[in-house]
């Protein structure tokens, strides 16, 4: 018997004549998402519990504080909470009513069902949305490296506008438009290889230093995790693991079902144009091992966690190899596999997501993978038109004919230090003089080179 209709027989229940939820307490880190069980001291059964006589529905009722992403998955009784990077150093509230639909008539007609409400605290640690090691709270300028200041306005040059204060754009003086040819694995920038010890196997195992300063170890969501390490799969190179088992790209990313590559962008501009992995190992196939392969994938990158993201690759829009096969690269390397291009910036913290779903039915939720690899063409644009090892954007007579910039572009320098007079913009950091960026003049006798 079930003497409160709550779905828990009494024979478990604590509380059998009463459907009780009571209040839950956890932690999260702003900006990440946190899985919260909610419903295991609560009178209430998950969902997906075979003893469970109803069906748990859990809802928002609006009347907690947090302003983060609510989540909820009553098949597993769980909270998932991303909290905003604002909420960092406070506590926020979720309330939830858990309900028993008794009659299966949800959410049609309610007035049958029996709920309860109970309320979720949640302390919230600050987060470093752009993984660069600084605390939000402290992060000037998210994504890129605080200390790098060329024209000491207090602007970091990742936000900065106008590097040098010359009142010309950076994306005016130093473009990216002319792309060296993309020729093989010449053109392959970081290779996640997995052929090292157990310990540190997800590490990068091949870094052009021209392009990426440092790669942090392939890391798995908190909806995957990697299966025992064989020694098959440690002399192959390749990995395997479980949980991918959502159906779309939405639920994928509510999951966390994905793996995640880190770098930060070397001394040069590069347009990543190119991915490569094996989803069907060659080497373990030959030998008798299993691969597990048939999913769908999205690639993502972003430089503040996620928070904002550009699309890479995605299997219902983009190419994707048409022959597949053993040994065959996944995506097809006669096309360019990158929708939009992304010029990775020196010194900017990127992580690229690969989110998994809807896989084979036969694989079980498992899933193989093999050497993921960026592949990049270096901007070959003449960005110091004076060859003096100084970029355009920073240098404030670019042609090296003795007028500054600024002057060539009409701009105002009343004490001809080269820089645009006024006060630089707090956000752009444009000077005030120069608006929203001075047009250099081509008026010289070469066209389409400073005066």
């Amino acid at each position: 018997p079930d003497d409160d209709n709550d779905g828990n027989p009494d024979v478990t229940d604590t509380n059998p004549q009463d459907p009780i939820a009571v209040d839950d307490t956890a932690t999260a880190t702003a900006g990440i998402p946190e899985v919260i069980q909610i419903l295991s001291n609560d009178d209430y059964l998950n969902a997906g519990d075979p003893a469970n006589l109803g069906n748990t529905i859990i809802n928002n009722t609006g009347g907690g504080n947090a302003g983060g992403t609510i989540n909820f998955d009553p098949t597993t009784g769980e909270l998932i909470y991303t909290p905003l990077p604002g909420e960092g150093g406070t506590v926020v509230t979720v309330e939830y009513q858990v309900c028993n639909d008794v009659n299966g008539d949800s959410p049609l007609i309610i007035i049958d069902d029996v709920c309860d409400t109970a309320i979720v605290r949640i302390t919230v640690a600050e987060g470093d949305q752009d993984g660069d090691g600084v605390l939000d709270s402290a992060d000037i300028c998210p994504g890129g490296d605080d200390t790098l200041d060329a024209d000491n306005d207090n602007i970091p040059d990742f936000c900065d506008e106008d590097d040098d204060n010359d009142g010309i754009l950076d994306s005016v003086e130093n473009t990216c438009t002319l792309l060296a040819p993309l020729a093989g694995a010449a053109n392959n920038i970081a290779v996640w290889d997995h052929r090292t010890t157990p310990e540190t196997y997800a590490d990068a195992q091949s870094i052009n230093a021209t392009y990426i300063s440092s790669a942090g170890p392939q890391l798995l969501g908190s909806g995957v995790s990697n299966t025992p390490i064989t020694p098959q799969e440690l002399g192959f190179g390749y990995i395997t693991f479980d949980g991918v088992d959502q159906p779309d790209l939405a639920s994928a990313k509510i999951d966390n079902d994905y793996l995640e590559y880190s770098f930060v962008g070397g001394p040069d501009e590069w347009v990543i144009s190119r991915l490569f992995v094996f989803d069907a190992p060659p080497v373990p196939i030959a030998n008798g091992e299993p691969i597990f392969n048939g999913y769908d994938i999205t690639i993502e990158v972003s430089t503040d966690n996620f928070v904002t993201f550009t699309e890479l690759f995605t299997d219902t829009d983009n190419p994707r190899n048409p022959a597949g096969g053993v040994g065959s690269n996944y995506f097809d390397t006669t096309l360019n596999t990158i929708p939009s291009p992304i010029v990775v910036q020196p010194g900017t913290h990127y992580k690229v997501r690969v989110y998994f779903y809807a896989n084979d039915a036969l694989n079980l939720g498992q899933a193989t993978w093999d050497n993921f690899t960026l592949a990049g063409r270096l901007c070959q644009d003449d960005n110091d038109f004076d060859n003096d090892n100084i970029e355009n954007n920073l240098d404030l007579d670019s042609d090296n004919d003795g007028i500054y910039d600024v002057v060539e572009a009409g701009g105002t320098d009343a004490d001809n230090n080269g820089i645009a007079d006024g006060v630089p913009d707090t956000v752009t950091g444009i000077p005030s003089t120069a608006g929203t960026g001075l047009t250099p003049t081509d008026s010289g006798p070469t066209p389409g080179t400073p005066d």
